[in-house]
């Protein structure tokens, strides 16, 4: 017996049949600090067991050792150096042949780092607990040496069940509730993790609660924890219940298919009706020209005829631009070679006999005139921004007026200003410029629909329109647009 207790990490203490102490072994000295001769013929709880300490193990060594009984226990005992330390024992009565009491052979470990480890685990497990439980996350476990599956509380609220009614069968019942198109996926994904395919699945399916039948949506993450060879040990899973926030998403998704039915519907009307009123439009313009070159027309009847020709030009440009605004927002970006330098020639050559007197064009292309873009919004961009510099060009007589065109690439964008010296924009409505029937000036004839068309199409680019103002100087408005490559 004393070479078996010599070679045990147990501390072992063997005493007489009136608890005095004969021996012990290098375990329990390393334990407590005591060596044998320090405490042959002592009783354990003289030395070990701290002064005035009360504890529920004290008083069960005392009733099963006066009874002579086995007992098994774990007690505060205090170290040579008087450190505090829990000591699990178990004490066993030794009898000879007459059944009389000879000794006490008690076997001790020190399990203090055991019991706060477990103490840290539970008060780690009652604080995840109540994360889990105000977050209203569902926690389940599936093991697979013992084959059993744990659910907490939330879980089994999610899926509108009792506990006495699955217990026996949670993992065939998890199963049977989920929604049936959803099955194969998620059945799979949980294949998969068995298997080694994956170790760690993000899902989402339905289920159908137990209690009414509802179908709710679930989120769910599970782990696969493997031992050092890659053997499944268990899966460890999430649960959350998305049901609301998924409702959210499809009446959302709903309503933004509507409005964009809606939107598609108000734009092919409006193109529909702006396309029909410009016919009789054509027609009323064609027929004052008839009438104009009536000779000896009434000086009166011809001002008042000019006057309605002014409105209709008017009435053709407003057309016009909803025509174009409607286009743009219908029609796909359409990417190609653009050449830029001819669609500039093409809206100068237009424009440089719709004004009276001269102005200073001037075009700078700094080696960039062909890049990807959409040909015909571009047109109608520069046609809008080129057109607004001469239409609002201040007379000057210190300096001619003039519109500067240029364009530039930079770090894969497309640089493209139009600058003039023109009347500029007060500093009040600069951040109304790009507004629908918005007009800054007064000094010309506009929609207010211009600026707006431009800020719609440079967003449908992609790009960046801004604009540089002042009164004294005139305007610089620049449009950065991101540089496509031609695909090949």
């Amino acid at each position: 017996m004393s070479l078996i207790a010599t070679k045990t990490k147990s501390g072992v203490i063997i005493t007489d049949a009136n608890g005095n102490i004969e021996w012990v072994n290098e375990a329990l000295t390393k334990i407590t600090g005591y060596t044998l001769d320090e405490v042959v013929n002592k009783k354990p709880k003289d030395f070990l067991q701290p002064e005035g300490m009360a504890h529920p193990g004290f008083d069960l060594l005392r009733e099963k050792l006066w009874n002579k009984e086995y007992v098994e226990t774990i007690v505060p005992n205090r170290k040579k150096d008087g450190t505090i330390y829990m000591n699990q024992l178990e004490i066993n009565p030794v009898f000879n042949d007459k059944n009389e009491l000879i000794n006490f052979v008690s076997l001790q470990r020190n399990i203090t780092e055991e019991i706060r480890q477990k103490e840290e685990v539970v008060r780690i497990n009652n604080r995840f607990n109540l994360i889990s439980e105000q977050a209203a996350i569902g926690i389940w476990v599936w093991e697979v040496a013992t084959n059993t599956t744990i659910w907490n509380d939330i879980i089994i609220k999610q899926y509108g069940a009792k506990r006495s009614e699955i217990e026996d069968d949670l993992y065939g019942f998890w199963q049977r509730s989920i929604y049936l198109d959803d099955q194969d996926r998620v059945l799979g994904n949980t294949t998969k993790l068995i298997n080694g395919e994956a170790d760690v699945v993000k899902d989402e399916f339905r289920i159908k609660r137990k209690d009414t039948g509802e179908i709710r949506y679930i989120q769910s993450v599970t782990i696969a924890e493997r031992d050092s060879n890659g053997n499944l040990i268990q899966l460890i899973g999430s649960s959350f219940d998305v049901s609301k926030e998924k409702e959210m998403q499809l009446s959302i998704q709903n309503k933004n298919t509507e409005l964009q039915h809606t939107n598609s519907e108000l734009d092919r009307f409006v193109y529909s009706v702006s396309h029909d009123l410009r016919s009789p439009l054509l027609s009323i313009k064609g027929l004052l020209a008839l009438v104009f070159d009536i000779e000896h027309l009434d000086p009166q009847v011809d001002s008042y005829l000019r006057m309605a020709e002014k409105s209709i030009h008017r009435l053709d440009d407003i057309i016009k631009e909803i025509l174009e605004y409607s286009r743009n927002a219908r029609m796909e970006v359409q990417y190609e070679s653009t050449d830029i330098g001819l669609i500039i020639e093409e809206i100068y050559e237009d424009l440089k006999f719709s004004v009276d007197e001269d102005f200073d064009f001037r075009m700078k292309l700094h080696d960039t005139k062909t890049f990807m873009s959409d040909r015909a919004r571009l047109h109608t961009l520069l046609r809008n921004l080129i057109g607004n510099a001469v239409k609002y060009r201040k007379k000057r007589k210190d300096a001619a007026s003039f519109v500067e065109f240029r364009v530039s690439k930079m770090n894969g964008q497309i640089i493209i200003e139009v600058e003039d010296n023109g009347e500029g924009v007060a500093e009040k409505n600069k951040e109304k410029i790009f507004d629908m029937f918005f007009r800054a000036s007064n000094t010309s004839t506009g929609t207010g629909l211009g600026l707006y068309i431009c800020k719609q199409i440079v967003d449908k680019l992609n790009g960046k329109l801004e604009l540089i103002t002042s009164e004294e100087t005139g305007s610089l408005f620049r449009v950065t647009l991101p540089e496509y490559q031609k695909e090949a």
